[in-house]
């Protein structure tokens, strides 16, 4: 009886283990490779994110094909935000007065190519019809509060501050609202590839909700009413995009532990967590406060198992081009956020803009913001397509993408000269008597009166303009991060793809 005993047993044994072997794989969704993605990513480096990458920048705006960041370097931001302020409305173009069409095809453009999508939303007010900025709807309701209450009219007045309370279930404004997220479910479901594919997205609703400036923020609903709004926007747009969405909830800089759990969505509810962090003070102030954002926002990603961002930073203008190597990048390397999404580069609006003060410091300045740029975006670019096609890439070594970007910075400077009707700053000083044109090799000597300054540094037809000082400074750079890339076994792109 035992040996018959021992056979069916073994018999049994196989059939189970065929069985497993037979069960279906779980296909992951779009959301959920993203999620994957990021958070190899961010084990190998820290990926450049940029916000409206594609429509304006320093000295041009609306120029279909055209982008800041390739037109300079050959390549694309390896994140790309975009905002949904106008949606709700049923507007043609966003808040920024960038067609929503154009947004879609920009995002489509984007995760072809490899790279990775980020939305924010900026609503208006429901309940006024006024901007997501309410200070001054609150400044004009308490001017206007003594009369009301004088004359009766208070109840009839509503309350800028009440809101949030007015769109959720029960109040006046919640039919509007959901026709709103409606709106927003349209629009990120129409984000598919030829072949029909959902493109994933980031989605990061109600941010820097810490801070009093939009109607969602503090001190403009209680800490109930905002979870309540974040669970009602979720659990709408869940409904038929969970396989498409990254939910990630960033406040601003200056967050208050207390705070932070009191309006938290909850583990379950949130895919990364992000910082909005500006320098707006002293530099001194952002640093201390900074440090300590990321220190507690770090410490709570490893312990839940969120990924961790700087889903907004800057400083307005750039006014030292330093600022990115010495600040910011020392606190990144710190928290290996896995990117950092600068603002828009938009007029005088721009936050990732690169300001000399002096002529006689600008290799200087060259130099020390190229450091920080090849630290951070060196690590992982998107992929480049090779003849426009997106299954086919090209990597550049390490050496290659410190020339570009020298050449990336030089073109800021000499762009903006001409924007402001300023003569480059060659023509400033006699301290220079040979001016390179890569173009055409061209020799343009000293010329005070800048006689043939428009026509031979045109910017648009001679983008790489640099003195030969530069270039020997940078050959030697290059040659040593060229060496230092073969000796750490340079990272390819391949070895990233999702």
């Amino acid at each position: 009886m035992k040996p018959r005993l021992l056979l069916i047993a073994l018999l049994f044994a196989l059939c189970a283990s065929q069985a497993g072997a037979r069960a279906p794989k779980v296909e992951r969704t779009p959301a959920q490779k993203l999620i994957e993605r990021l958070a190899k990513l961010q084990k190998r480096g820290i990926m450049y994110g940029h916000q409206d990458d594609p429509f304006y920048g320093i000295t041009w705006e609306w120029e279909q094909g055209r982008s800041d960041t390739y037109d300079l370097v050959g390549d694309y931001p390896g994140v790309m935000g975009f905002d949904l302020g106008g949606i709700e409305m049923g507007d043609d173009k966003n808040l920024d007065s960038v067609p929503f069409n154009w947004i879609r095809e920009e995002i489509i453009k984007q995760y072809e190519r490899g790279g990775i999508v980020t939305l924010s939303w900026h609503p208006r007010n429901p309940m006024l019809g006024t901007t997501a900025w309410i200070e001054s709807d609150i400044k004009s309701f308490e001017a206007a509060k003594p009369y009301l209450e004088k004359t009766g009219q208070l109840g009839l007045v509503l309350d800028p501050k009440s809101t949030v309370k007015e769109i959720l279930p029960g109040g006046k404004g919640h039919s509007k609202f959901m026709t709103w997220l409606k709106r927003v479910e349209t629009f990120i479901l129409s984000l598919t590839t030829a072949d029909g594919k959902p493109v994933p997205v980031i989605f990061r609703p109600w941010h820097e909700y810490n801070g009093g400036w939009f109607w969602w923020g503090k001190g403009n609903c209680t800490d109930q009413e905002f979870l309540r709004l974040w669970n009602l926007t979720q659990d709408y747009l869940n409904k038929s995009l969970s396989s498409s969405i990254v939910w990630s909830c960033s406040p601003n800089l200056g967050v208050n532990p207390q705070e932070f759990y009191n309006r938290w969505p909850g583990d379950e509810r949130v895919d990364l967590l992000g910082l909005d962090a500006y320098q707006w003070g002293t530099e001194e102030d952002f640093v201390k406060q900074c440090n300590a954002d990321m220190d507690f926002l770090d410490a709570y990603a490893q312990e839940h198992g969120l990924l961790l961002a700087f889903t907004e930073c800057g400083y307005k203008n750039s006014p030292d081009a330093t600022w990115w190597s010495r600040v910011l990048l020392p606190i990144m390397e710190k928290h290996h956020p896995c990117y950092f999404l600068p603002w828009r580069n938009f007029k005088r609006e721009h936050l990732f803009y690169i300001k000399e003060s002096r002529q006689d410091t600008h290799q200087e300045v060259s130099c020390r913001v190229l450091f920080f740029i090849i630290r951070v975006h060196g690590v992982e670019r998107s992929a480049t397509p090779i003849n426009r096609h997106p299954n086919h890439h090209q990597s550049t070594p390490l050496g290659m993408t410190d020339f570009l970007f020298f050449l990336f910075f030089l073109r800021i400077r000499v762009e903006r000269k001409y924007s402001e009707g300023i003569r480059p700053p060659v023509f400033e000083n006699n301290k220079y008597n040979k001016y390179y044109s890569l173009r055409n090799d061209a020799i343009i000597k000293n010329d005070p009166n800048n006689k043939h300054g428009a026509t031979e540094l045109n910017p648009r037809l001679h983008r790489f303009n640099f003195t030969l000082n530069e270039v020997t400074i940078f050959l030697i750079q290059i040659l040593f991060n060229f060496l230092r890339a073969l000796a750490s076994n340079n990272i390819e792109l391949s070895d990233l793809a999702a």
